[in-house]
Formats: C-alpha cells, sequence, structure tokens
C-alpha cells in the first residue's frame, strides 16, 4: 500500500538460502519478499547510500539469481562494494565485488517477513 505514484523500476523478490539469518528477529528469512528500487547504473560512481538503505539486490554477471546482501562499504575510486551477510557462518565472510561485475543493483525499501522456512505455496 502506497501513498504516492512512485517512480523507477521496482521488483519483488523471494529471499533463497539463509545469508541474511542470524537467528535474530531482524533476520531475513528464506522464503520472505524483498521490495527493491534498481539504483540506476549512472549513479553508481557517486557514494551508495548504504546508511539509509543498507540491504540491496545486487545482480552479477556470475549469479543466476540477485545476491541479497548488506553493502557495508563503497570504494567510490576503486568501484568496489563490500558486501556482507548477517549470518555468521564461515561460508559467509564478508567480500568485495567489483561494480565492473554487477549488471543491476536494487536497494531493499520494503521486506515482508516469512514466518516460516515452508513454501505453502
Amino acid at each position: 500500500i502506497v501513498n504516492e505514484v512512485h517512480r523507477g523500476k521496482y521488483v519483488a523478490l523471494r529471499v533463497k538460502g539463509v545469508s541474511m539469518d542470524d537467528g535474530t528477529s531482524n533476520a531475513i528469512l528464506p522464503n520472505s519478499i524483498v521490495s527493491c528500487r534498481e539504483l540506476q547504473m549512472v549513479h553508481w560512481k557517486d557514494k551508495l547510500r548504504i546508511k539509509k538503505f543498507p540491504y540491496w539486490a545486487i545482480a552479477t554477471k556470475e549469479s543466476s539469481y540477485p545476491l541479497l546482501k548488506q553493502i557495508t562499504h563503497h570504494d567510490v575510486e576503486k568501484g568496489v562494494i563490500t558486501c556482507h551477510s548477517k549470518n555468521t557462518g564461515p561460508e559467509y565472510q564478508d567480500f568485495e565485488l567489483s561494480l565492473n561485475e554487477v549488471t543491476a543493483l536494487f536497494y531493499v525499501v520494503d521486506i515482508n517477513r516469512s514466518i516460516s522456512d515452508k513454501n505453502y505455496f
């Protein structure tokens, strides 16, 4: 539900995997739906607004589906972002990603959290 017409490209994505599940009430669980707005490529050379929008869906040349990550740092000079998972498991370590490998960036504007890891649809 919105109070006004919004411009831009929006997508809704179903969360797959547990990389954003830290076991707290702030976890983003599998099968949750994240609503995102695309940040056009022309704005990638500016400092990303990662404090206002910490969670991002990141489409890359290598991945068949977007990655849901928290961007914790943006090195504008090098064109590199640091991606963080909420899950603290050893397989979910922070990593740097060159924006040259990114095909689309979407910042998360809303999270519809699932109450279960089961998919009933």
